[in-house]
């Protein structure tokens, strides 16, 4: 471990993931690939949630998954712009933003935008709604699959890591056994 890095061990409340994924992220180019991927993930699931929701707008009272629909991307597409401008300020830094603020945002309107999808997709065709899902769930399966493929000093540092960690605190509890058994 390095100098004063909080860990869980210490009690300084950092988890092992959170002190990992630091680490990684001294990559050099990894934060800016980061912010590209997820900054064209933000501007996708916008101009797909302005699609899906024209059907609705200045119509009559939608249908229950229609309204789903709406309310999802209402919920979304703002918080999904703000994480857009949010990327060019990372961009202009080179580094990604570890607000726990800026996390729960993403999770939010990522869940959010999926469970618009689905709703839209569903409305159409339960068999639609299914596939939607299915097919996500390979999609991110095959994301995973190929991140692994191509990053393996990534994974294995990650793994090095994550490994030397749990030795370490493996130790720890032995001194303290030893120490109390004194």
């Amino acid at each position: 471990m390095t100098e004063r890095e909080p860990s869980a061990e210490n009690g300084e409340g950092v988890n092992d993931d959170e002190a990992i994924t630091r680490e990684l992220m001294k990559e050099p180019g990894l934060a800016d690939e980061l912010i590209r991927q997820n900054t064209l993930s933000y501007g996708g699931l916008i101009g797909l949630g302005a699609i899906l929701i024209q059907p609705y707008i200045g119509g009559d009272d939608p249908p229950v998954l229609g309204l789903v629909t709406v309310i999802c991307f209402a919920v979304a597409i703002p918080l999904l712009a703000g994480l857009m401008l949010l990327g060019s300020q990372e961009a202009y830094r080179h580094r990604v933003s570890r607000a726990r603020s800026v996390g729960v945002a993403r999770g939010v309107a990522m869940a959010a935008a999926c469970v618009g999808t689905v709703a839209a997709f569903w409305q159409i065709s339960w068999i639609a709604g299914v596939v939607i899902l299915a097919s996500g769930a390979v999609a991110i399966g095959v994301q995973s699959a190929g991140y692994v493929k191509l990053e393996p000093e990534m994974m294995r540092k990650a793994e090095d890591l994550s490994l030397g960690r749990m030795a370490a605190r493996r130790a720890t509890r032995r001194r303290r056994r030893s120490d109390a058994e004194r």
